[in-house]
């Protein structure tokens, strides 16, 4: 199958792996075990972009993004972030980017940023804040909270498309980044 992976929401190729875990990581240690070997041999072959976005319908059109610039493979998506943190918490080698989006349920965009910069293991990955927010204020917060850059949502496919290739020239893996990234 040629879509990008989700982790927690309606999963591609995982979904009976992803089932499996839900059900068993409550109640077993060996579950959560199988789950992360799977995880981390998935990261170990595919640098990785961890995107969160709750927007079921936005994540639809950043796979077509994604499949237009050749990048399904490399990225996992999250519902919410939560479920990308308890991932960080999981895997042996950070992604190469991280993408979130700011509006979002539970924790937002700007306090998720600043969550995985207070954490030394991903400070040096690049987090790239991702809204439909123009606002003044909404860009300093997720900036000064550690955001390498606020990328507005375009309400174009073509830009949409060049927003999602500029953002995948943050990742410090070399299947994601085209260019300089200090660009």
């Amino acid at each position: 199958m040629n879509k990008a992976q989700t982790i927690d929401g309606a999963g591609v190729q995982w979904p009976l792996l992803i089932l499996w875990f839900r059900k068993l990581r409550s109640s077993s240690h060996c579950g959560q075990t199988f789950f992360i070997a799977h995880l981390c041999a998935y990261m170990l072959q595919r640098p990785t972009v961890f995107w969160a976005d709750d927007d079921a319908e936005d994540v639809y059109i950043i796979n077509k993004c994604l499949e237009v610039l050749g990048h399904t493979e490399s990225c996992l998506f999250f519902s919410n972030g939560f479920s990308l943190i308890e991932a960080l918490n999981t895997v042996p080698v950070p992604p190469g980017l991280i993408i979130v989006d700011l509006n979002m349920p539970q924790i937002n965009g700007a306090e998720l940023v600043r969550l995985i910069k207070s954490d030394t293991r991903f400070g040096m990955v690049p987090v790239v804040v991702y809204s439909t927010s123009t606002l003044k204020s909404d860009v300093d917060k997720c900036l000064l909270s550690g955001a390498c850059k606020y990328v507005v949502k375009p309400m174009r496919f073509n830009d949409c498309v060049r927003a999602v290739a500029h953002m995948l020239t943050f990742s410090r893996s070399p299947l994601c980044s085209s260019s300089n990234p200090s660009q």
